[in-house]
């Protein structure tokens, strides 16, 4: 779990279930039925709390609002939080949690650097609930960004309500999200042989996530639209991450995707919406991987040039009849620079162009919507001979893909080129000028109100 304070000035009434008995043993080992206990324990204080909450003369009674739960966890207690929204696929004949799910209801999950392990052959796969991940690129103890995965597999069926976001935060790592753990992410004396030149500042560290975590609990329980900004705007994200850079990823339920890039076929995305590439050297729907080349779990659209090439995504009469949104006011959209991935890489720039079915075009620079910024790359270790070395090769990789996502109104191609949306729109096309350059991107689609 964490110690990061939530305050109450908002409304919130803040509750922190030590779950440290459960934590790894030197002599006894991690217990087998951790993950499990962990997200039982969570689900019992709820329990405990309903019951406060309906006897007279408790502190509790009358004012605790059950509908409107958010449950906040580190590391193992990030898990364990989106297990306990997800109680059902663990516990679901246990009578001492009937009312979960009922009386109470877990609304909202916000995971810092969560792992994601299997427990009893599944994971958590959240739907009805918002959910926020953040993680810090020199986190040692986790050095894959697990809540990723988590984020992927969260459903938001449709509903405005719900959203979900990622925060990456370059300079952080896993212990200083807490006052306890500290700057080395691994137990002496490995530890010593950690890198912790250019880590955040411990309490900037502590702040950014706070401030996150409130954003993200106004928006999710309050209903606080306002506050969703802090994770759709890029300037108001960097504003909250004391003077780290940031990495943001955002979806909000009323999101509607035109392809996940989940197929294997690269030039159909789905009955009368196709896509063509120009000057690309490579172009496939592949895994995302972390550092350790493994799959997150789910696939993402490769683009890979020399020089100048462009990638268009058209749309046929037909889908804004059958299938399509009647009426869309923003393009959006996921990317991760690749180019680390490349023998030689170079600058290169993006463009985002609009086709009207008209046939009157505009492009505008996609860095006035955000910047699409290279991952950071990290020395884990004091030296490069360890970084394959320390705990059994932990640190395979200097890099690891980060998702932003860019969400584009289409007002601006309007004042761009008046008119060019009357009749609706014919393509979106990314060009790419300068390279050789690599990215992948993922969820592309509309909004019908903006973000």
């Amino acid at each position: 779990m964490t110690d990061t304070p939530i305050s109450a000035s908002g409304g919130f009434i803040a509750v922190s279930v030590d779950e440290n008995f459960l934590n790894y043993s030197v002599w006894s080992g991690i217990p087998k039925p951790d993950m499990k206990l962990r997200s039982w324990l969570l689900l019992r204080h709820l329990t405990e709390i309903a019951e406060l909450s309906r006897t007279p003369g408790n502190p509790f009674h009358g004012r605790v609002d059950l509908g409107r739960i958010g449950l906040v966890g580190h590391s193992r207690g990030g898990q364990a939080a989106a297990m306990a929204a997800d109680h059902d696929r663990w516990f679901p004949d246990d009578p001492s949690l009937a009312a979960i799910g009922k009386e109470i209801r877990i609304a909202a999950v916000a995971a810092i650097a969560p792992t994601d392990m299997p427990v009893d052959g599944n994971r958590a796969a959240l739907r009805g609930v918002s959910y926020l991940t953040i993680h810090g690129s020199r986190d040692a103890d986790l050095q894959n960004f697990y809540g990723d995965q988590q984020y992927v597999r969260t459903a938001l069926d449709g509903r405005k309500d719900l959203f979900k976001a990622e925060i990456y935060l370059e300079g952080a790592n896993h212990g200083q999200f807490n006052t306890s753990w500290g700057r080395f992410d691994l137990s002496m004396p490995s530890g010593m042989l950690l890198n912790t030149r250019d880590l955040m500042d411990g309490e900037a560290q502590r702040e950014a996530a706070a401030g996150f975590i409130a954003a993200f609990l106004e928006a999710a329980l309050n209903g606080k639209e306002e506050y969703r900004r802090f994770f759709s705007d890029p300037d108001l994200r960097q504003s909250l991450a004391a003077g780290a850079a940031v990495y943001g990823r955002y979806e909000s339920g009323d999101f509607l995707p035109v392809s996940r890039f989940e197929s294997s076929g690269v030039r159909t995305l789905r009955d009368g919406v196709s896509a063509e590439a120009e000057g690309m050297a490579e172009w496939t729907h592949a895994a995302v991987l972390n550092r350790d080349g493994k799959s997150r779990g789910y696939k993402g659209l490769v683009l890979a040039w020399d020089a100048d090439a462009r990638y268009t995504i058209g749309f046929e009469e037909r889908y804004w009849r059958t299938s399509g949104p009647k009426d869309v006011s923003a393009v959006a959209f996921s990317l991760a620079d690749l180019s680390h991935e490349l023998p030689e890489s170079g600058a290169y720039a993006v463009e985002i162009g609009v086709e009207g079915a008209n046939g009157r075009k505009a492009s505008l620079k996609l860095d006035r919507f955000g910047v699409l910024k290279s991952p950071p790359r990290v020395r884990f270790t004091i030296h490069r001979f360890l970084e394959r070395r320390l705990e059994n090769g932990k640190y395979k990789a200097d890099v690891e893909p980060v998702f932003e996502t860019f969400i584009v109104p289409l007002d601006a191609f309007e004042k761009e080129r008046p008119g060019i949306l009357s009749d609706g729109i014919r393509s979106v096309t990314l060009r790419m000028e300068g390279g050789p350059g690599k990215l992948m991107m993922d969820e592309f689609g509309f909004y019908p109100d903006g973000p």
